[in-house]
């Protein structure tokens, strides 16, 4: 053999073999070797684990957490919160007047399932298209 020569082995399950079906470059097979080997779920991305004790409270803490009992205070300490703003505050009673144009409801341009331009039975009341994108009162839903 003339220059230099690339040794061949073999990757199986088991381990690196000197025959086999596949065969791979040695240099191929130590690396990809050590990869697949140095992959080891416990060094996965994550929080640290906690000591014994600490892991004990965290879990008792979350199943208080969870329970009616907290819920119903947490519940209590909203409705005695005195820095919002009160349902019956003159305010909120104000009338604001009616709503705006662009939020009152289109009248639909025909009546019944079917529509008489199209033949669409179940279509839109309005031509969706009328103005060149897919509204509705106003509203664009292509985006």
């Amino acid at each position: 053999m003339t220059g230099s020569s690339v040794r061949y082995l073999s990757y199986t399950r088991s381990g690196v073999v000197g025959s086999s079906l596949a065969r791979f470059p040695a240099h191929f097979v130590a690396t990809a070797w050590q990869g697949w080997r140095g992959f080891n779920t416990k060094e996965a991305p994550g929080p640290p684990k906690l000591a014994d004790e600490d892991q004990e409270e965290f879990e008792r803490l979350q199943k208080v957490a969870m329970s009616q009992e907290a819920i119903e205070q947490y519940n209590a300490s909203i409705e005695n919160d005195t820095t919002k703003e009160s349902a019956n505050s003159p305010i909120l009673k104000n009338d604001v007047g009616g709503f705006s144009p662009e939020f009152t409801r289109t009248l639909p341009e025909f009546s019944g399932d079917v529509n008489p331009k199209t033949g669409e039975k179940g279509g839109p009341k309005q031509d969706p298209l009328r103005y060149g994108d897919y509204s509705f009162n106003g509203r664009v839903t292509d985006f």
